[in-house]
């Protein structure tokens, strides 16, 4: 934790008391003193830092707000990833809320588990436990946006819809074929499948609407991977 993240500002002269296990992770962790300065930021707001008031286990009381900075900007990556296993999931919304992915889409595709959209990670508030916990590792306070398409043909339709956003690619294995993506492009939709892969019928219907194949080499990497280092390449 790399800043701790508050979901409402303070008002001016109070103080705000964080318990659980961000709380031990302050003290155990960062080793913090009463005295110390703290980064601290508000969802969808200001970051600045406050001051440790009092501490003791499982508690630490702050106060002393000073919220001046503006957050980090957002990539210009919009992230689709074809519904994940449950841990991989955490994992893959870990790097986008800590990397600055402003939009994080979902859908379902042939080789994606129908059960996984059942996972209590997708439950409100596990999904909002899980981004703040990346917000605070990258010190932001922008949260991604949240999008689900229970069907592959919708999230089509959506693409479509929103052609004119965005330059399209999709994750796909292309030997010796360099990437090139489109100079006027300002922002990218970057699809990345499940770790069987999208098929061949999917991977066509992509090309039909409009996406370009890219490739990262040979290698067969686990998506919250993929995720990182496609997004890393892009930028």
């Amino acid at each position: 934790m790399n800043q701790l993240l508050l979901k409402d500002t303070p008002a001016p002269g109070s103080s705000v008391t964080v318990t659980g296990a961000r709380a031990e992770h302050i003290r155990t962790v960062l080793r913090s003193k009463v005295g110390d300065t703290l980064k601290t930021g508000v969802l969808g707001g200001l970051s600045g830092h406050g001051v440790i008031r009092s501490i003791e286990k499982g508690k630490v009381l702050l106060d002393s707000f000073v919220l001046e900075s503006q957050p980090p900007p957002a990539l210009p990556i919009t992230l689709a990833v074809a519904l994940p296993r449950p841990q991989s999931l955490k994992k893959v919304l870990h790097f986008a809320a800590s990397a600055g992915i402003p939009e994080l889409i979902l859908f379902q595709s042939a080789r994606v588990e129908k059960s996984y959209w059942n996972s209590s990670v997708l439950h409100p508030e596990e999904l909002e436990s899980e981004l703040i916990e990346g917000m605070e590792q990258g010190c932001t306070t922008r949260m991604p946006e949240m999008r689900f398409f229970r069907s592959f043909r919708e999230f089509m339709m959506m693409s479509n819809e929103r052609a004119g956003e965005f330059h399209k690619i999709v994750a796909h294995p292309v030997p010796d074929q360099p990437f090139t993506p489109k100079p006027e492009a300002e922002k990218i939709l970057l699809a990345i499948g499940p770790e069987g892969g999208f098929l061949p019928s999917e991977v066509a219907a992509f090309e039909n609407n409009g996406f370009q194949k890219f490739s990262c080499g040979r290698h067969i990497l686990r998506v919250e991977f993929a995720c990182a280092f496609l997004s890393g390449m892009l930028i």
